[in-house]
């Protein structure tokens, strides 16, 4: 289940959307029956505008980025992965998409610069302890250290019993040191999206 926007009380889910997998509290300037955030000047004045995208560019993505660098430490990668948002990429509802895609650009342009090692690396996922706490992980990566690799590449890595070529490819690489990331295609088609954006 998707985490609610809230401005000291939730914002409609119907209306308004970051699809995170978790709750945000901003002091967003909606419209009266709050279920848009003011981003146009001609319903809100221009300082309450200004103060709406700082929260959507800025804030919002910058928390979100610390957020996830803080639990890269202690969360394996399918899990840590459900944090990062997705952009919608083929979607016709602009007015659900809009507010959502603007936090997730602004997080994945963030991420990519990032210094911090955050994406956990193949060869170094630990198995879930008996308790509940669990040990930091040792194999994080920088965005610019990771080599990707995503189910839509060819499949689990070293997981299957094919003989699927990439598999091999990107086991071989980990043995070897290189720092492979498994990637849900979501999150990568994201990352593709910033980074060679679309032409029109």
């Amino acid at each position: 289940e998707d985490g609610r926007l809230f401005c000291f009380l939730p914002l409609p889910r119907s209306a308004v959307s970051l699809r995170l997998a978790a709750h945000v509290h901003a002091p967003v300037n909606t419209t009266q029956d709050r279920r848009q955030i003011l981003l146009d000047d001609r319903v809100g004045g221009q300082e309450v505008i200004q103060h709406n995208i700082r929260l959507l560019d800025v804030c919002i993505p910058e928390n979100l980025v610390t957020c996830i660098s803080t639990l890269s430490t202690r969360m394996k990668g399918p899990d840590l992965f459900c944090l990062f948002p997705t952009l919608s990429l083929n979607s016709s509802d602009a007015a659900l998409t809009g507010v959502a895609d603007r936090v997730a650009l602004a997080f994945y342009r963030l991420l990519v610069r990032h210094p911090e090692p955050v994406f956990p690396t193949q060869s170094n996922e630990l198995p879930a302890p008996s308790d509940a706490k669990l040990p930091p992980l040792s194999g994080r990566v920088s965005f610019g250290e990771a080599v990707f690799f995503s189910p839509r590449e060819g499949g689990k890595i070293a997981k299957t019993d094919g003989h699927q070529l990439l598999d091999l490819v990107a086991s071989c690489l980990s043995r070897f040191g290189v720092p492979v990331v498994e990637i849900p295609v979501k999150v990568l088609e994201s990352i593709e999206h910033v980074l060679h954006p679309a032409q029109p």
